[in-house]
């Protein structure tokens, strides 16, 4: 028997192990014969095909990625894997092997995830003729990629509703009382109360849809409005401090001015001629503190200081010869009988009342500036951490992109909570002690019925009228207190204001070209952040370029802007006339100039076309159409193009956030820019289908994640200066109703009348005449102008 040694052993082994090796892999290798035995992914490809109609969201683009990579393989006589002559895909680097390469790294470009590999999986295109042949449609969000639709809709939609919720607004939907008065006393009523409410949820639900409808439609005119309340609030303020320190005011004048940044965003309503009910002369609803001296609780029915005892309420009626450094009154005017029946309850228990609820206007404020920021802020850092851990996913790309953009909500929220002046009129008419018989004071549209959000006899202006109604508080300050009237109390036209401290203050609220583009930057930056992030996010996410995501959020920027510009068309108001250039070319678009004169700086005023809310036809207004043609042509352009601009400003966000949420987005026209959108399918460029390539890596490097960082620092920024200055002017408004009383800070009317009369409020001695010596002026009904004023509009 014949011995060997262990090394032969090991020798002959060996060399069997290696013959085995060559076998197992020449059968494997010669059992190649379809691609589908290189890539397992290929495998039973018919069996997951999508079944759902494709027009509805049944398409499914990953195995559209697949059967693009089937149809363009094949293998050889030698089992190697190639590329048919007229591929339907072409991978990157035109390259089978490339594929098979990517595979072993675990990048099978269909359905490819981040692994921490930069290089990617390789880019998959097709022909587009292909893709809408054999891929039509669009794929609906599958419920376990949340990053579509999840993300975006709990991260930034949600949270974005709850800040549209905290924006002050006139009317909301009715909800019937129906809903809330079953009886839960017995089991029958269970039923009936489940369906009421049921129905109340589906009606807040819609009510909420529009108001944040409402919201997207108007956000630049909402911003804009609000800066511009916050700067006259600041320019107030400033004056009053400077004026105050000066002994240049009286007690109710400064009374009167603090009055209007708390007020100043009700209803001013006018008694126009228009009115086919005559006025009627009511009690004063609001009182300025006067070192907690009340007026009585009603006043004579007319006008006439003989009738009255003297005292002052801090809005009441004037003299002619007063003036701001003299105390007057400021009167509040007539509510017309559609207004009427507020009464004034008893006053004199009150003591300092009004001027706490002066010194603390948060009282009458919503939620602190920024306090829900926090919430949106989390759905951008969660989204960001998911795009480290993701890196060139285009969905969470998508998320973040709408998530900046919806950044405008938050935006409105926080300038409209930096305001002063109160939300909630129910606080000042209870601090006023006035009360109205109740009256429903609703509006119908499109058979829904919208009542007051805060059923009071002072109603709230609309956020984008704001600015615009504080600077008409303050021209009727100017007005009645700053020009000589005649004796019907009309304010004289040919003359100037005659008050120093009233040109000073219409002076400085008076918007200059510098201020409006202060105001109009301030709106541009919160406006435009939003924009270009969003839209630099959305840019670069495949397919990069100008496609249907970046598309919208410019077609939502344009038409903020054009918001922006019919906003300044009605209330900015006309330049202002120049003194000593009657000739000048460029008069016709001034004050008084030929477009002023036919209404072109007025196109919202309907009264003059409709008539009196009870006797309007259609006959009447074409009549009065035709008298003034071009007066009627601005106005209807006006209310045309608000109303096309605020519905496509709702379509494009509320649509557009509804596609990107369902998937619409994937549509095979979303795979290529807008300039291939109208060409032959034949020629338009080969869009990418396969995801997480090195581009999309890198974009989100370079892009996506620096987006995602700039927006939370910017809303954080933002946050941070309208708390602080909200903070700041808070401060400021409690200082100077601190200083209110004291007799450092009187004028020297008011000095001279605290000696005559040591122990009655200077306020009380210039009720009527305002004259320092303290006679009393004769009071003669016909030496009493009955003034053609303003009134909270109930």
């Amino acid at each position: 028997m014949r011995s060997y040694s262990v090394s032969h052993v090991v020798a002959r082994l060996v060399t069997a192990l290696s013959l085995l090796c060559v076998h197992v892999a020449a059968q494997a290798f010669g059992n190649r014969t379809k691609p589908s035995d290189f890539f397992w992914q290929l495998q039973q490809l018919e069996e997951v095909a999508p079944k759902g109609n494709p027009r509805i969201g049944g398409q499914n683009f990953t195995y559209c990625c697949l059967k693009a990579v089937n149809q363009s393989l094949d293998v050889d006589s030698d089992g190697n894997l190639v590329l048919l002559p007229n591929p339907v895909m072409v991978p990157e680097g035109k390259n089978a092997s490339y594929l098979i390469e990517a595979d072993s790294r675990g990048q099978f470009p269909c359905g490819a995830t981040y692994n921490g590999d930069p290089n990617g999986a390789p880019v998959v295109q097709v022909n587009y003729t292909w893709l809408a042949d054999e891929c039509p449609g669009w794929q609906l969000s599958s419920k376990k990629n949340l990053n579509a639709w999840l993300q975006p809709l709990s991260g930034f939609l949600l949270p974005a509703i709850i800040f549209c919720l905290s924006v002050p607004r006139r009317r909301k939907l009715y909800i019937p009382r129906a809903f809330f008065a079953a009886d839960l006393a017995g089991v029958k009523s269970y039923v009936p109360a489940f369906l009421g409410a049921i129905g109340a949820l589906i009606l807040v639900t819609l009510d909420t849809i529009i108001w944040l409808s409402t919201c997207f439609a108007f956000a630049g005119p909402m911003i804009l409005s609000g800066l511009y309340e916050a700067l006259l609030d600041n320019r107030i303020l400033e004056f009053l401090r400077v004026k105050t320190h000066n002994n240049r005011l009286t007690l109710d004048m400064r009374c009167r001015c603090l009055m209007i940044i708390l007020i100043g965003n009700l209803d001013l309503a006018l008694d126009e001629p228009l009115n086919d009910q005559p006025a009627i002369s009511q009690p004063t609803v609001l009182l300025a503190a006067n070192s907690g001296n009340a007026s009585d609780s009603h006043e004579p029915d007319k006008y006439n200081s003989a009738a009255s005892d003297g005292r002052s309420s801090g809005l009441g009626v004037r003299r002619v010869e007063s003036s701001p450094s003299r105390g007057t009154q400021l009167p509040l005017g007539h509510l017309t009988s559609a207004h009427a029946n507020p009464q004034q309850l008893d006053t004199a228990s009150q003591g300092r009342t009004t001027p706490v609820l002066l010194a603390h206007p948060s009282s009458v404020r919503s939620l602190p500036v920024g306090a829900p920021v926090i919430f949106f802020l989390g759905g951008f850092i969660f989204a960001l951490l998911q795009s480290l851990e993701g890196l060139g996913d285009e969905d969470i790309a998508e998320g973040l992109a709408f998530g900046q953009w919806y950044m405008t909500i938050p935006h409105i929220a926080i300038v409209s909570g930096l305001l002063l002046a109160g939300n909630n009129p129910n606080i000042l008419e209870g601090v006023f002690a006035t009360e109205r018989e109740p009256k429903k004071d609703d509006r119908s549209f499109l058979k829904l019925r919208f009542e007051l959000a805060y059923p009071s006899c002072y109603k709230v202006a609309w956020q984008w009228l704001r600015g615009h109604t504080k600077k008409r508080w303050i021209n009727k300050l100017i007005e009645t207190y700053g020009y000589d009237h005649d004796f019907t109390g009309r304010k004289d036209q040919d003359s100037d204001i005659r008050d120093s401290d009233m040109k000073e203050l219409r002076r400085v609220t008076t918007l200059g070209p510098l201020d409006w583009f202060l105001v109009l930057s301030l709106t541009g930056l919160l406006l435009g952040v939003p924009f270009v992030l969003a839209f630099l996010t959305a840019f670069y996410t495949p397919e990069v370029g100008l496609s249907c995501r970046s598309l919208t959020f410019t077609v939502y920027a344009c038409l903020q802007f054009l918001q922006v510009l019919l906003w300044l068309w009605a209330y900015a108001g006309p330049p202002p006339a120049k003194l000593g250039e009657s000739r000048h070319v460029l008069n016709f678009l001034r004050r008084r100039g030929w477009l002023d004169r036919r209404g072109f700086y007025d196109p919202t005023a309907t009264r003059w076309l409709l008539g009196p809310p009870t006797r309007r036809s259609l006959g009447q207004a074409w009549s009065n159409a035709r008298r003034e043609p071009l007066r009627a042509l601005w106005c209807a352009l006006w209310y045309v193009l608000t109303t096309v601009f605020g519905l496509s400003a709702i379509f494009t966000a509320l649509g557009g956030t509804l596609m990107q949420l369902m998937g619409v987005y994937t549509a095979d026209m979303c795979y290529v820019t807008v300039e291939h959108w109208t060409r032959p399918y034949d020629t338009r460029p080969m869009p990418i289908i396969s995801s997480n390539s090195r581009e999309m890596i890198k974009n989100a490097r370079v892009y996506w994640k620096p987006c995602a960082i700039t927006a939370i620092v910017f809303m954080t920024f933002v946050s941070f200066v309208g708390w602080w200055y909200q903070r700041r002017m808070r401060d400021m408004f409690g200082t100077l109703v601190a200083e209110i009383d004291l007799s450092e800070f009187d004028s020297e009317y008011a000095a001279q009348a605290r000696l005559a009369f040591p122990d009655v409020s200077p306020s009380l001695v210039f009720t009527s005449s305002g004259r320092a010596n303290g006679h009393q002026a004769d009071t003669s009904p016909a030496d009493t102008p009955r003034l053609r004023t303003a009134t909270l509009h109930g």
